[in-house]
């Protein structure tokens, strides 16, 4: 019985020891719960994505026709309109996020499929940015994409970027994927959690 009382007294030590642990390294990386609105704001993005909606793509970003139409024209006379180098940079953001949203909304489609569950499991807070972590999920081996070994996969991992800009006195929303992880992404090896 002592045995027992002393074995469930270091167990007890050594749990509330790896805590305490887990506190001070949570202060490495910032492990935030975002709020609901933002959380849906990524959710958004990644459903037009998936549906190939530019339309939510852009309403996810805050951008509009005339926000784009806006920045080419300040930037097309940009001495004209003697823009300073922070205004050029602010045309440019507007005009990149754009940019992105074409480009997503075509490459994305194989791996976000239309059938397929898309849930964000967390998001982290880095230094200038928030890494939201998707979960993929196919319903079906017909959708699902095939990793590099030739295994069909059932659920995934996506690392989305998320950068808040502020533009004028507008704030807007650049949502992308790092250039290593979407070139592992199109050599098809990907973050599997399962295959079927």
């Amino acid at each position: 019985m002592n045995k027992l009382k002393i074995l469930l007294a270091i167990m007890f030590i050594s749990l509330c020891v790896t805590g305490c642990r887990g506190k001070d390294s949570s202060n490495l990386e910032k492990k935030v719960s975002r709020t609901p609105v933002e959380t849906q704001r990524a959710l958004s993005f990644l459903l037009g994505m998936q549906a190939g909606d530019k339309a939510k793509m852009y309403i996810a970003a805050n951008i509009t026709d005339e926000i784009l139409n806006e920045s080419r024209e300040k930037l097309i006379r940009a001495s004209q309109n003697r823009l300073n180098e922070q205004q050029k940079k602010d045309s440019e953001h507007a005009l990149r996020i754009s940019g992105e949203i074409e480009f997503f909304s075509k490459k994305m489609q194989k791996i976000i499929t239309k059938s397929a569950n898309l849930q964000i499991t967390k998001s982290v807070d880095k230094q200038n940015f928030v890494d939201h972590i998707v979960k993929v999920a196919y319903a079906s081996r017909d959708d699902a994409p095939v990793d590099k070994t030739g295994k069909q996969v059932k659920e995934l991992t996506l690392h989305l970027l998320h950068i808040t800009r502020t533009v004028g006195n507008r704030q807007l929303h650049e949502f992308s994927f790092d250039s290593k992880d979407f070139e592992k992404m199109a050599e098809r090896d990907f973050e599997v959690l399962a295959y079927f």
